[in-house]
């Protein structure tokens, strides 16, 4: 039985979270409305041989290219005297092109150190090709499927290595190719400050988006979106392993966790109501009801639990009556306490004291082992902080008895 999509958005999921790599997103029909401002491209995984680039001292094409020209004009120079120009003419154009010399010898320098900052060095270290090198690269394609995506996808790209930030390549520049994926420090390594520069228009991402939206806000009809601190990123296809770059928090507008989706899906098989009763979310089958939890929605997502309404409130039951037991032995606990601060503490009462003190924490190990440890949040206030207190005044009887 199909889930009915329509009843999605008549939910409130207040669900908060963080991007988890191994969650699987299922892109849903009913938001694909959301995408319209979306890209997707496919990322290709290829082998190619390049030349490998290593930074090395070489000579400098600029210095060798103004010492050339002051060879030639020392050339020139020899034809002059050798031409049959008058000597005044002679002695003028020699004058102008031994000028000329001099400022392109001003320009240039033979040494490493100390020279003026705008002189030419004769060698200078730069990145030049050495070996051929094979190498396995991601590259983005340049055509938009994002209206050809279908299933589920994670977040979780194995293929990139631990870097977090990268850059894509807007040009050939060294071993790298027009859209090549590459680390944020290669592109430093090799480019320095220019790195910004060579990224395409589509920019930068980080290996994992950072956030996912707050909440599903389906009872009013949309969801809202916390935005993402970089809203393009790589996801991967669970049916056949195909990589996407996405752009403008694609996962979080057009998608919803297959867990959430399978609940939505189980609830509407097993004739459970979710209804919002202050600010909570309460599943409700046959009269009975719960607050929802993960747990909860975990249950009924995975094993399809029909019973959990009543299970989640047996252990309630159970808790409450753990819980009375506990709470009058704690009011003992704590004239124990008074009793041994006020140095009236007896080996009678220490005995009695080291008791109850036990079937204090003998009763807390059953509340422990509970099932549903969430059915915490079907509580009310005040009997949270009682029970907290009364670990506290088990804790402190603990430390006075060395148990």
């Amino acid at each position: 039985m199909k889930v009915k999509l329509s009843f999605i958005f008549l939910l409130v999921l207040n669900v908060s979270f963080i991007y988890s790599q191994n969650t699987n997103y299922l892109l849903i029909e009913k938001l694909n409305k959301n995408l319209s401002d979306c890209k997707a491209f496919e990322v290709k995984k290829l082998k190619i041989t390049s030349k490998k680039f290593e930074y090395l001292e070489i000579n400098n094409p600029e210095y060798i290219a103004i010492k050339n020209r002051i060879d030639s004009i020392k050339e020139k120079i020899v034809e002059i005297k050798n031409s049959n120009f008058n000597n005044e003419t002679k002695k003028n154009k020699i004058a102008d092109l031994s000028l000329l010399s001099r400022d392109l010898s001003f320009k240039i320098s033979t040494g490493y150190s100390f020279g003026e900052d705008n002189q030419v060095r004769e060698k200078i270290n730069a990145y030049v090709p050495t070996t051929d090198i094979e190498r396995e690269i991601l590259v983005i394609d340049s055509i938009n499927v994002s209206d050809k995506l279908k299933g589920s996808f994670i977040t979780s790209i194995t293929e990139l290595n631990d870097n977090d930030d990268y850059r894509i390549m807007n040009e050939n520049k060294l071993q790298f190719i027009k859209n090549e994926i590459v680390a944020k420090n290669l592109t430093q390594q090799f480019f320095g400050n220019d790195y910004n520069k060579l990224s395409r228009d589509l920019g930068y991402f980080y290996k994992s988006p950072i956030k996912l939206m707050d909440c599903y806000n389906l009872l009013n009809g949309k969801k809202e979106i916390e935005t993402s601190v970089t809203s393009n990123y790589l996801i991967k296809c669970n049916e056949n392993n195909a990589i996407y770059y996405v752009t403008n928090n694609f996962i979080e507008k057009g998608t919803i966790e297959k867990e959430t989706y399978q609940f939505l899906k189980n609830i509407d098989e097993l004739g459970i109501t979710l209804s919002v009763i202050e600010d909570e979310i309460y599943i409700i089958k046959d009269g009975k009801k719960s607050i929802l939890t993960p747990d909860i929605q975990n249950k009924i997502a995975n094993e399809k639990d029909i019973n959990i309404i009543e299970k989640t409130n047996s252990s309630v039951t159970m808790w409450r009556n753990l819980y009375n037991q506990q709470s009058k032995i704690a009011v003992n606990l704590s004239k124990h306490i008074q009793a041994y601060k006020s140095h009236l503490m007896t080996k009678e009462r220490l005995a009695i004291w080291k008791k109850e003190t036990n079937d204090c924490m003998l009763i807390q190990e059953k509340i422990n082992k509970l099932p549903f440890n969430s059915f915490y949040k079907q509580l009310d206030t005040q009997e949270i902080q009682v029970q907290s207190a009364i670990l506290d005044v088990m804790s402190a009887s603990r430390n006075v008895l060395g148990i």
